[in-house]
């Protein structure tokens, strides 16, 4: 929400975000909530789905979990960093570890 209450977008249009974790209940959970808030949001499951996914989806911002089987969120984020189309994509670097006990 901003600070006028209305739900989250742009002058152009709702945020797009792009939801990036190898967990299916989490992206999916994340991308539910951003929903809600009023943002265009996908999910994906891996570092190299989101590479193949940003030229046709142009996210403005990408939750991307640090650590994922593959392509971890590190290298995702440096190769994006090197692309001039994604310089003003910001990146929300996140990541859970769970202990059962």
């Amino acid at each position: 929400m901003t600070k006028t209450g209305t739900k989250t977008g742009t002058k152009t249009g709702p945020l797009r975000i792009l939801v990036v974790d190898d967990n299916r209940e989490t992206a999916s959970l994340i991308t539910e909530s951003l929903h809600d808030l009023g943002a265009e949001a996908e999910a994906c499951l891996s570092g190299e789905e989101a590479l193949a996914r940003i030229a046709g989806f142009r996210p403005q911002i990408l939750m991307l979990d640090l650590d994922m089987p593959g392509m971890d969120g590190f290298e995702v984020a440096q190769t994006l960093r090197a692309r001039p189309d994604m310089g003003a994509a910001r990146i929300i670097a996140q990541t859970a570890y769970g202990d059962a006990d």
